[in-house]
């Protein structure tokens, strides 16, 4: 007979567990709306435009140095709509959480991530341009 007294104290479980779904809303490593590749400084963000996905975004991170975070926007990717009122002010703000996220100094946003991007930065710094 094994003695399991010690999986207790260790935090184990003989017991086989129901993986849980990631959280398509949540910012993070072990969630399916970023990838990331590569390590190290710098790290860019890549965000697709209107009905695209991050393979679109794939073809300008491959030449990139550093670690690259790709994102799925909301309504994109197998992640839940946003719901009525999607606009660029709800671009910037998921945008605003990718960047918090994958803490990237850099970011290329393709079509409307761009716009995204731009209203981002400006309400940031509202003399950017």
């Amino acid at each position: 007979m094994t003695d399991r007294s010690s999986d207790a104290v260790h935090g184990t479980s003989a017991r086989p567990t129901t993986p849980q779904a990631p959280d398509r809303n949540r910012p993070g490593a072990d969630t399916d709306w970023i990838s990331r590749f590569g390590t190290g400084d710098p790290v860019t963000l890549f965000a697709h435009g209107f009905s695209g996905q991050i393979r679109d975004t794939r073809p300008f991170a491959a030449g990139i140095d550093g670690t690259r975070a790709l994102v799925h926007l909301g309504g994109h990717g197998g992640r839940p709509s946003p719901g009525p009122g999607w606009d660029y002010g709800t671009i910037a703000a998921q945008l605003s959480q990718a960047l918090a996220a994958t803490q990237a100094t850099r970011a290329l946003g393709v079509s409307m991530s761009a716009g995204g991007l731009a209203r981002l930065l400006t309400q940031r710094d509202p003399h950017a341009t």
